[in-house]
């Protein structure tokens, strides 16, 4: 049995010998990554509009804020025409921080319509950085 094993011990790679086959392998490189079995987390279809209007259709409902800051999240004037909607009937909001939005004439004039008219309790519009 021992004489069978001789051939076979003798032909491993010896140290930092390759086996063979692998010659000109790197020794020093890395194993491949070992891929995960499993299901891949499925991807969500992208809305055809900016989530953010959600939020400004849900402020019609809401009865409680008293500020609201949506400074610098890329509210455009289609969302001023949502907002404005939202601020003529909100029964609290005092305080709205519109800052760095790239708001337009028409969604500044609809903000402003909507902060001047007789429902709307707006007291602070910040619009810097437009």
């Amino acid at each position: 049995v021992q004489k069978a094993l001789i051939p076979l011990v003798s032909s491993l790679p010896k140290g930092d010998q390759p086996a063979p086959g692998q010659e000109g392998a790197d020794p020093e490189a890395s194993p491949p990554p070992v891929k995960k079995k499993g299901r891949a987390k499925p991807q969500l279809p992208q809305p055809p509009y900016a989530p953010v209007l959600l939020f400004c259709e849900g402020l019609r409902w809401n009865r409680s804020l008293v500020s609201v800051n949506l400074s610098s999240c890329a509210l455009d004037y289609t969302a001023d025409f949502v907002l404005a909607q939202a601020l003529e009937h909100h029964p609290t909001l005092e305080t709205l921080d519109l800052s760095g939005n790239p708001h337009g004439a028409a969604g500044l004039a609809a903000i402003l319509r909507a902060a001047v008219s007789g429902t709307s309790k707006l007291t602070k519009i910040d619009i810097n950085d437009i």
